[in-house]
């Protein structure tokens, strides 16, 4: 994701580099010199907790605090089948603890993430599964120096189709923040 405050990207993958079954999640800033060739400008960071893995096929969600000046990344984890998260920095360097998003015992899955300024709040969007049905919610997450989960998640939909990962966006005409996903 872009971080507006110093133009360069945040950017995050798994990565199996631990010769191990199951991947971390790692991530990097990058940036671009004045010829336009792309700089590193950290080094690669481990934000999954350690032993608790990321899941190859899912991407991670990630958006940018303005206010607070550091991203929400957020994964699903392999060993709960949770969505977790962590603060960071915008020199790429974690700020918090692992943050656990959501809080059932279903398999939650494809965070999208978006941030409201006026809140200085990220909400999270996430798929998940249950044994009789398929649903989405979301759950809004504090940045700063308080930062981690607020209030309990929201159900936004349950289906007995499927829900697949969608993705989360701020209007800042509305002040609004919108989360969806495919069914």
């Amino acid at each position: 994701k872009f971080n507006p405050m110093t133009g360069t990207f945040l950017v995050a993958w798994s990565d199996g580099r631990g010769g191990g079954r199951y991947p971390d999640l790692y991530g990097r800033v990058v940036g671009f010199s004045a010829g336009g060739a792309p700089t590193f400008i950290s080094s690669d960071t481990m934000f999954s907790s350690a032993g608790g893995f990321s899941w190859w096929e899912a991407r991670p969600g990630i958006a940018y605090s303005t206010a607070s000046r550091q991203f929400l990344v957020a994964w699903r984890q392999l060993s709960d089948a949770e969505i977790h998260g962590r603060m960071v920095s915008d020199t790429g360097a974690p700020l918090s603890g692992d943050l656990q998003i959501s809080q059932d015992t279903f398999g939650e899955d494809l965070p999208a993430v978006t941030y409201n300024p006026a809140t200085d709040q990220f909400l999270v969007g996430y798929s998940g599964w249950a044994p009789d049905y398929n649903f989405s919610e979301a759950r809004w997450v504090q940045a700063g120096a308080n930062a981690g989960p607020v209030g309990t998640p929201m159900r936004i939909l349950n289906s007995r189709q499927g829900v697949w990962g969608g993705d989360a966006a701020y209007n800042p005409v509305t002040g609004k923040s919108f989360v969806f996903f495919a069914s």
